[in-house]
């Protein structure tokens, strides 16, 4: 099966991805990530991002989100946790101008959906309060309010237009720890 935990900075995901991967037996997948636990390229000094941009290509949005899709079902990889997928490339796509409106949006998640319905996938889309997620997010980059509200309206309005892959929504804000965040996904799917 193709976990995929989705959400804003702060709410557990890349914790949860790790201990979930590891009860598991999966590998953890993320575009634009350095192993398990690195971080983005082109937030490390690198500027890849910047460079990949200057190109036209949207790096850390929906064309990485194809192609792994693509990949994994031509490689015939049933197993797997994806920490971050579709739901922040079109987050993060809509705030930056890379997806075009709601309308594009809706034409990247129908495609995603193709390949993804295919797999198995179960769509964890995990909140928290925004005061948790700041706290939680510590150091990492956190989106100003405005940004953040924004954010959050994108990652729900994502969710909700996911319609052919099984979903749904992980509050982790009263969870005491990230076994119980990932317990409650389990217990759940």
């Amino acid at each position: 099966m193709i976990w995929v935990l989705e959400g804003l900075n702060g709410v557990g995901k890349s914790a949860v991805a790790v201990r979930l991967a590891a009860k598991l037996g999966m590998p953890i997948l993320r575009p634009f990530r350095n192993g398990q636990v690195g971080v983005h390229l082109g937030r490390d000094g690198d500027n890849t991002q910047q460079r990949l941009r200057a190109l036209g290509v949207p790096a850390n949005t929906f064309v990485d989100e194809i192609y792994l899709a693509d990949f994994l079902v031509a490689a015939g990889i049933k197993d797997a946790v994806l920490d971050r997928s579709i739901g922040s490339a079109i987050a993060y796509g809509l705030a930056y101008g890379d997806v075009k409106g709601p309308e594009h949006a809706r034409d990247i998640a129908a495609e995603w959906c193709s390949y993804f319905v295919k797999l198995q996938a179960r769509y964890i889309y995990m909140v928290a309060d925004r005061g948790i997620r700041r706290v939680r997010a510590g150091r990492r980059w956190v989106p100003n309010e405005d940004l953040d509200k924004r954010l959050e309206a994108w990652f729900d309005w994502t969710y909700h237009d996911l319609l052919t892959v099984p979903k749904r929504i992980q509050d982790s804000s009263d969870s005491p720890d990230v076994e119980t965040s990932m317990n409650r996904i389990l217990w759940m799917a």
